[in-house]
């Protein structure tokens, strides 16, 4: 599972996409990408975050094709990073959370992220790895190195319980979480450079696509990689492939 980050200061929500992918259709997606950037850019070696970034020297390569070519690279991207492939992502809704910390957020949508990885692994009784952009990851990202160690030590949080701890004649009642053992996914969390790493550079596009649409409305995007979402048997996303939290702030819920 390839991870990459949407976040803004004046955005509604934080986003964090994992792709994933067989290890068998590693080379067949990376040498596809590579064949549609020597096609359009004559550059296998451009980084697509260049897309995105306006003010960037490398962007005039895309500013510069036709609309007709930029047509045709949407196409032809979108049909390579569908192939066996399957998308989950989290979003951490920042206007309804009660306790305001960024690393909190990334936290949380990690633990989010993780559980359905985890979930997708177990029903194809496969194992996993995780890998994150080493380069230009925010401080808060990086910070889920030791999170993930955590994660796999203690268990992955599922839902919440109440435990009774006895203090004295007291009896205190602290909230916790009934945790879920971690049986296929790998100890660590590897990094890699996004120059030279064409899936993270696609969980880069599949995450500002999902962004998109929830911080900005245009879910143009969206659609065209919402068939790899993860799902249910019953072709359910919410929950499975898309978790956004909180739904309601706790004001909402009381």
């Amino acid at each position: 599972m390839y991870i990459d980050e949407s976040y803004g200061s004046k955005s509604k929500y934080v986003v964090l996409s994992g792709y994933i992918i067989k290890d068998s259709d590693w080379r067949s997606i990376d040498n596809s990408i590579r064949k549609l950037k020597k096609d359009l850019f004559d550059d296998e070696s451009y980084n697509l975050k260049n897309i995105r970034r306006n003010k960037h020297e490398k962007n005039k390569l895309w500013q510069n094709l036709s609309d007709v070519k930029k047509q045709e690279f949407n196409t032809r991207f979108y049909e390579i990073i569908k192939n066996n492939a399957t998308l989950i992502t989290t979003l951490i809704n920042k206007e309804n959370m009660d306790y305001k910390n960024k690393p909190f957020y990334f936290q949380l949508a990690y633990s989010f992220l993780l559980q359905r990885f985890q979930y997708f692994l177990q029903e194809k009784s496969q194992n996993g790895f995780v890998v994150m952009d080493q380069a230009e990851c925010s401080e808060e990202v990086k910070g889920l190195y030791s999170y993930h160690s955590s994660l796999l030590q203690e268990g992955i949080p599922i839902k919440p319980t109440t435990i009774q701890l006895k203090i004295g004649d007291a009896t205190v009642s602290l909230k916790d979480y009934v945790r879920q053992k971690v049986n296929y996914i790998f100890e660590n969390v590897f990094f890699d450079d996004d120059e030279t790493n064409n899936m993270l550079q696609i969980a880069d596009m599949v995450a500002a696509g999902i962004s998109s649409k929830y911080n900005h409305g245009t879910d143009r995007y969206f659609k065209l990689i919402e068939p790899i979402l993860r799902k249910s048997k019953e072709g359910k996303v919410e929950g499975y492939g898309l978790k956004i939290f909180p739904e309601k702030s706790s004001k909402d819920t009381q």
